[in-house]
């Protein structure tokens, strides 16, 4: 909706968040768009910033995060919104963010499998669309608290799933983004 006022606020939100982003930090950077009109308006300011296509390619100043909900559910969404920047070479991360007990079986294998499967779905999309695109084997697998259902993450699982998450990268020799050890009040 062009004409609508609150979405033209929201891109515009969007764009001085970027510029800001890019403006303040001088790495690497991890995002993601939620519509194709936001990922033109990635791809100016990328240009904008970095130069053309070419250049934003060799530097690959961001990398697209991709998470397909759990379980097995490939958004599409944000899928469009990578596919409209397929053309710039941008690294992918695919985070699936599957959690025991709750979008997935209440085992570490199950989980763990189940998010494998997830990030091997968005790897096929992503290489159909654009042979080569570099994948990043990320995986956000963690538990659920049995009685409250709130997330756990400085539980034991949620350690033991990233690491089965770090093995499965290098299984299938991936770079990987891991996270645990963090705790929830």
């Amino acid at each position: 909706m062009v004409g609508n006022p609150s979405h033209q606020k929201s891109l515009e939100r969007k764009v001085h968040y970027w510029r800001n982003v890019f403006s303040n930090f001088s790495k690497h950077i991890q995002d993601s768009t939620e519509t194709p009109e936001q990922s033109r308006w990635l791809v100016e300011l990328l240009q904008i910033i970095f130069g053309g296509k070419q250049v934003i390619r060799e530097l690959k100043p961001l990398s697209f995060l991709l998470c397909p909900f759990s379980p097995l559910v490939i958004e599409q969404g944000y899928t469009d919104a990578y596919l409209d920047l397929i053309d710039c070479g941008l690294p992918v991360a695919v985070m699936p963010m599957p959690i025991m007990g709750l979008t997935s079986p209440a085992r570490l294998i199950a989980t763990t499998v189940q998010g494998n499967c997830e990030v091997l779905a968005m790897l096929c999309l992503v290489q159909a669309a654009a042979p080569g695109t570099p994948v990043i084997y990320a995986p956000a697998l963690s538990a659920a608290e049995p009685r409250s259902g709130r997330y756990t993450g400085g539980a034991v699982e949620h350690a033991l799933l990233s690491v089965s998450a770090t093995q499965m990268a290098r299984y299938y020799d991936l770079p990987v983004e891991a996270c645990t050890g963090g705790s929830h009040e």
